[in-house]
C-alpha cells in the first residue's frame, strides 16, 4: 500500500485442507495457531448485521482516530484490529451495565476509551463463536484478546494480540 500510508500486517497461513479454510499461523515464537480468515470475516459480518450501520461506522471512526494518533506520535502502538475486537467485545458485553452506544459516536468513543483506561486490557477477552472459553490457554501476556477464529493448538504461551 505504498503511498497511501496504510500499513498491513501480513502473516502466512499454512492451510491444512480443513473446513472453513482453517490453517496454521506460525507465531514469532514458533507456535502453531489454528486460524481461519473465513470464520473471522463471518464473525465480523454477523456483528455488523446484528448491530446495524452504526457498528461499522464506529469501527471506521476509531481506526481513523488511531491512524491520526500514530501520524502525530510515531511511538503510539495500537493495532486497529485490536480496536475492532474491542468494539465487538463491548457490543456483546456492554460497559458498566450500558450497551455499547454504536449510534451515538461520542458516547461510544467514551465507552471504548473508558474500558481501555479502566481495565488496562488486563482481563482476557475470549469470543466463543467457534470454540469454548475453556479451550483457551491463558498466558501472562499483558493484553490478551483472543481472535474469534483463532485457537492455539499447542501448550502456553498462547497467541494474543
Amino acid at each position: 500500500m505504498r503511498g497511501s500510508g496504510l500499513k498491513i500486517d501480513v502473516a502466512p497461513v499454512l492451510f491444512a485442507g480443513e473446513p472453513d479454510d482453517k490453517g496454521h499461523l506460525i507465531t514469532r515464537q514458533g507456535q502453531r495457531v489454528l486460524t481461519s480468515v473465513t470464520l473471522h470475516l463471518r464473525f465480523i459480518e454477523e456483528r455488523k448485521r446484528q448491530a446495524g450501520r452504526g457498528y461499522a461506522e464506529l469501527i471506521r471512526l476509531l481506526k481513523a482516530w488511531i491512524r491520526e494518533g500514530k501520524r502525530l506520535d510515531g511511538s503510539l502502538r495500537c493495532k486497529s484490529f485490536l480496536l475492532e475486537l474491542l468494539v465487538a467485545h463491548l457490543w456483546e458485553s456492554g460497559w458498566h451495565g450500558t450497551p455499547l452506544q454504536v449510534d451515538d459516536y461520542p458516547r461510544a468513543f467514551e465507552q471504548v476509551l473508558s474500558y481501555i483506561a479502566t481495565t488496562g486490557l488486563k482481563t482476557p477477552i475470549v469470543f466463543e463463536d467457534y470454540y469454548r472459553a475453556s479451550d483457551v490457554i491463558v498466558s501472562s501476556d499483558a493484553i490478551q484478546v483472543w481472535i474469534p477464529s483463532t485457537r492455539p493448538t499447542t501448550s502456553p504461551p498462547a497467541t494474543t494480540i
